[in-house]
């Protein structure tokens, strides 16, 4: 979180659960006679959010995200071509009589 947004879940934590609901329209809602917004208002946040337990599986749903992590492919990608590397060396010795279970690896190149 960047220090503004800090700033703002730290003043509105207090107010508890910031869920207006989907027949709240600020357009139409009678602020100026003083009513207060309908802010659900419950105290069981969720850690680091302002919506409690109930509402926030309605606003942020889990593997939802559109963003891949880009290095963690990539670094997953070059350990799965080392394997098949490693695997396709180690077929290719056995085909030419080479016993990698058995054979110590000295005797083999003395």
């Amino acid at each position: 979180m960047n220090t503004r947004s800090d700033a703002d879940y730290i003043s509105l934590k207090q107010y508890g659960c910031t869920y207006l609901g989907p027949d709240f329209d600020t357009r139409t809602h009678p602020y100026a006679q003083g009513v207060p917004s309908p802010y659900c208002g419950r105290h069981d946040l969720v850690e680091g959010k302002l919506y409690c337990s109930h509402h926030y599986p309605l606003l942020f749903q889990v593997g939802t995200a559109t963003r891949k992590r880009k290095k963690d492919i990539k670094r997953a990608n070059a350990v799965r071509d080392l394997i098949s590397d490693f695997d396709s060396v180690v077929a290719e010795l056995e085909s030419e009589g080479f016993d990698l279970y058995t054979t110590p690896v000295d005797a083999e190149l003395a």
